[in-house]
């Protein structure tokens, strides 16, 4: 009887970590490269995503306010978030295959966009909803 339940409380237990712990995003989409999205105030916005390495987040933009915002830190991805360092983006829409001959981007950012991603920034970020482009693997 005894071991009946501990049987039992180790599978509630397991299911229970099972249905609340949040899971790691699984994809096709190879997420390490460059993203371009268009802003509202900064119309260049980019995630430099790397597998190793600082990743960065900012604007290349040269528009009053925008020039000079770079975040950078560890890349962190599970299904509800993506993480920069401290910067947090929520997912809207889960990144996606494209197939398309239109291309993005600017400088040795610019390339065929061939995924898409949607994300909401932090309210210290504006809590903008940027529709991210990827145009360059890494």
């Amino acid at each position: 009887m005894a071991k009946k339940t501990i049987f039992i409380f180790i599978l509630f237990v397991f299911c229970f970590a099972n249905t609340t712990c949040r899971k790691k995003l699984s994809t096709p989409v190879n997420l390490f490269g460059i993203w371009v999205a268009d802003g509202q105030l900064c119309q260049a916005m980019f995630l430099e995503i790397k597998k190793n390495g600082a990743s960065t987040y900012g604007t290349d933009d040269q528009n009053k306010g925008c020039s000079g915002k770079s975040w950078s830190g560890k890349y962190r991805m599970n299904s509800f978030q993506l993480y920069i360092g401290k910067t947090t983006f929520n997912i809207i829409e889960q990144p996606i295959l494209i197939d398309t001959p239109d291309s993005a981007g600017w400088g040795n950012k610019r390339g065929r966009i061939v995924a898409e991603m949607t994300l909401k920034s932090s309210v210290f970020h504006r809590k903008e909803t940027l529709t991210f482009h990827k145009t360059v693997n890494f």
